[in-house]
């Protein structure tokens, strides 16, 4: 048993260095990207995050309510080390308050970080419905006391 912590500590250690590694480097290769080209990147960047969602979680969420869609996003992103919760409010719309940002502090400095969040909860919840809205009301990342993003269907 304790060898088998002993190895998960070590497999989180290294993931959460590459993680760091990863949102340290996006922010300077961005300031290296015409303004013009930088959205190219970041939809680049968001193809193969929603991939590697795609290929290492079952999300079938056309069948499932959006409560469901909140509850594997929020599940996602503590994966990744952020601290997210859902709140249903209706069938149309649900309210994700996050309190602990999987990027850390390089967020505040990088607002890059905020969109990619932003784009890879919208590619989630199109899998969905097409008709989405996701918006960032308070965002760690300006400051403020928490993330709150708004998917409405």
């Amino acid at each position: 048993m304790h060898d088998n912590l002993m190895v998960e500590r070590d497999r989180l250690d290294i993931k959460n260095s590459i993680l760091s590694v990863l949102t340290q480097i996006i922010p300077i290769l961005m300031q290296t990207v015409p303004p013009q080209q930088q959205g190219i990147v970041i939809h680049q960047i968001i193809d193969r995050v929603e991939q590697i969602i795609s290929d290492k979680l079952e999300l079938e969420l056309e069948t499932m309510d959006m409560a469901y869609v909140g509850n594997k996003i929020c599940d996602l992103w503590y994966q990744l080390g952020g601290s997210f919760t859902v709140n249903s409010e209706g069938d149309k719309k649900i309210t994700i308050k996050g309190t602990e940002c999987p990027w850390g502090n390089e967020a505040r400095n990088n607002p890059t970080l905020c969109q990619l969040t932003r784009g890879i909860f919208s590619r989630i919840a199109i899998k969905k419905s097409p008709y989405v809205e996701v918006q960032l009301v308070k965002l760690l990342g300006n400051r403020d006391d928490c993330c709150l993003i708004e998917i409405i269907q």
